[in-house]
């Protein structure tokens, strides 16, 4: 308990010097034993950065107002102590028995209560020292690879997942080297499936062939069928789509005879306004005659 309040009091006051240009560069503030003296931070020009505890109110003392000033703090305020021991890099070092610990810093500014201040704005790094990991056979390294990987494939033609294989190099110390193995495993993945033909398209039988101008006695004519395509739509379901699609045909031999027609001949005499009818005969549209009421 004594010393998790003694580590507190630290984050909370700050505990290291300044790179103030008035300073001297090895000046230290009072340490346990523990530090080195040796500078390891992303900003060389503030010592004593790997000593185990900063003592309350060292921060700042005999430093200016305004003066730049660190402390061991995470981007949450809270004190950040030193973490595992581990791999300096993931390269040649990534199996070595000696590694390195490391802590959050953060960089401040001295108040004029002599207190080392932070913002959201103010610069933090990561510092490191060195540390012994011993055993390292079994721990992971390198870096994971994949290859060969093979289509996203379900059998549910629209299924927006699926399954599919993927071959893994990975590495493992062993002997203090890195060593890799590679293996295939499967595992599941997404599919984009819209607008992939889903069923078979349909063709319905062909309507009647009709006049294709209903004012001409002509055995030109359209008819007209439905046809019916199946696609995956973007909720993973299969939908079907139809639409009506119409062709030319030739209406049989006489086939319009008795369909009203349109002619721009008229005989007054005979065909009056009242009674005035057109129709076809053997595709032609002769004069008017009068259908009498």
């Amino acid at each position: 308990m004594i010393l998790w309040c003694f580590v507190l009091t630290c984050a909370l006051t700050a505990c290291n010097l300044s790179d103030d240009a008035e300073l001297t560069p090895t000046k230290k503030p009072d340490v346990t034993g523990d530090d080195t003296g040796t500078d390891t931070g992303a900003d060389s020009k503030l010592p004593g950065d790997d000593v185990d505890n900063w003592q309350p109110d060292a921060a700042c003392k005999d430093l200016n107002t305004g003066a730049r000033c660190e402390a061991p703090l995470g981007a949450d305020g809270v004190a950040a102590g030193w973490g595992n021991c581990g791999a300096a890099d993931n390269g040649e070092n990534a199996c070595a028995s000696e590694g390195v610990e490391r802590r959050m810093m953060q960089v401040g500014t001295c108040s004029a209560a002599g207190q080392c201040e932070f913002s959201g704005t103010e610069e933090s790094d990561t510092i490191t020292r060195s540390c012994e990991r011993g055993d390292t056979d079994g721990v992971a390294c390198g870096e994971i690879v994949e290859s060969d990987v093979t289509a996203c494939e379900n059998a549910g033609i629209c299924e927006t997942t699926g399954r599919q294989n993927v071959t893994i190099t990975s590495g493992t110390c062993a002997a203090g080297a890195c060593k890799f193995a590679t293996e295939t495993v499967p595992r599941a993945c997404t599919r984009v499936t819209e607008g992939l033909t889903c069923g078979d398209t349909i063709w319905t039988r062909p309507g009647l062939c009709r006049r294709a101008d209903e004012t001409s006695c002509s055995y030109a004519g359209k008819r007209g069928h439905f046809v019916v395509t199946y696609t995956c739509n973007d909720s993973g379901t299969c939908q079907d789509h139809e639409e009506l699609v119409e062709e030319d045909c030739t209406i049989e031999d006489a086939g319009n005879n008795g369909q009203e027609c349109a002619s721009t001949v008229h005989d007054e005499a005979v065909c009056f306004q009242t009674c005035c009818v057109k129709k076809c005969v053997d595709a032609l549209c002769p004069r008017p005659t009068c259908n009498a009421a």
